[in-house]
């Protein structure tokens, strides 16, 4: 989509056309954020947001290793939770000052938080 006009109720596509709509939803997190740091592109770095993306990461989840999770939202977290219950040794990384916190409240991320750390998970 290259544009909205809300008084027509139309949105443009990349094509050219357009596409009439009555009512619009702005998904956004489509793609996973790829980290412009040199080694992001290693193998055993993982992007996940596809079922695909899962399958090829079930290899590395083995007892004893372990995983650093960059983001602290729910895919991050459910991440942590399996990688924990497999034995790993898990970290998760979040820039913001709270897990979830575009989606809940802070006293729910700080439930969320609470429950990870007693499984054994590090938050950074």
């Amino acid at each position: 989509m290259t544009a909205i006009d809300p008084s027509k109720k139309t949105a443009t596509i990349e094509s050219g056309g357009s596409v009439r709509w009555q009512s619009l939803v702005l998904a956004t997190g489509t793609r996973a954020r790829k980290l412009p740091l040199p080694g992001s592109d290693l193998q055993g770095v993982h992007y996940l947001r596809t079922a695909s993306d899962v399958d090829a990461l079930r290899p590395e989840i083995t007892a004893g290793k372990r995983i650093a999770i960059i983001g602290g939202g729910y895919i991050g977290l459910e991440v942590a939770a399996v990688a924990r219950e497999a034995e790993l040794e898990v970290h998760v990384i979040e820039h913001m000052p709270r897990l979830l916190s575009r989606v809940v409240s802070p006293l729910l991320s700080d439930f969320y938080a609470s429950v990870h750390e007693q499984a054994g998970v590090s938050i950074w």
